[in-house]
């Protein structure tokens, strides 16, 4: 039986529209939990991305059903629908405070990739979020370790400074350049299937085709 928040431990959130789930999340957040010894990752697809309003392509349930199918063989991955059950705003902020209040016994941290932490400044409240949980930062491509020190110095100056360095944590991990773009722009290109499934898991391809998704 998979682990769960409802235990406690230490989790990663990963947010997202997951429009669709790829193999470079699922390295993201499998190399994320190996590097900081977290008990698991907690998948949670927004209903509304606030800098992607009325851009998914597929449904909420499609995208829960693909990230499901994307998970099920990894033993500390959970899909959780919480942004839907309890009708909230999209914002990361309030994401994280409806986990922690369903899950009062797990500790949270916040996975994003390298290439999220330059929109910090954009998010809703974000000196409330590091305030929250911890920022751990894969470090996919095209970003360095140079680059994520600027990116860092540049959150510094939106006032997040007084906060410990810690809050945003460089954790390093594989060059997986993949993205839902990209997997969209794949599958109106009519790849085959061995091309897709190194992209996505072979079950999401399969339920993509079966539901004539991104076409």
């Amino acid at each position: 039986m998979k682990p769960t928040p409802d235990q406690g431990g230490s989790w990663g959130i990963l947010g997202g529209t997951f429009d669709p789930v790829h193999r470079g999340h699922l390295a993201l957040a499998g190399e994320v939990c190996e590097q900081k010894k977290l008990t698991g990752a907690l998948f949670v697809p927004s209903v509304r991305h606030p800098f992607k309003q009325g851009q998914c392509q597929a449904t909420f349930s499609d995208r829960v059903a693909m990230l499901r199918l994307a998970v099920e063989n990894h033993e500390c991955f959970l899909v959780s629908e919480i942004e839907v059950e309890m009708s909230l705003s999209g914002y990361t902020l309030d994401t994280v405070r409806a986990c922690k209040q369903r899950y009062p016994r797990a500790e949270f941290s916040f996975i994003v990739g390298a290439d999220i932490l330059g929109e910090l400044k954009q998010w809703h409240h974000p000196e409330q979020i590091l305030k929250e949980v911890r920022i751990l930062v894969g470090s996919r491509p095209p970003y360095d370790k140079k680059q994520l020190v600027a990116q860092k110095q540049l959150a510094a100056q939106k006032q997040l400074a007084a906060f410990p360095s810690d809050r945003i944590e460089l954790v390093p991990t594989s060059l997986i350049d993949i993205s839902s773009t990209e997997v969209r722009q794949k599958i109106g290109d009519n790849i085959s299937p061995d091309e897709l499934d190194r992209l996505i898991p072979s079950k999401v391809r399969q339920y993509i085709q079966q539901r004539k998704l991104y076409r």
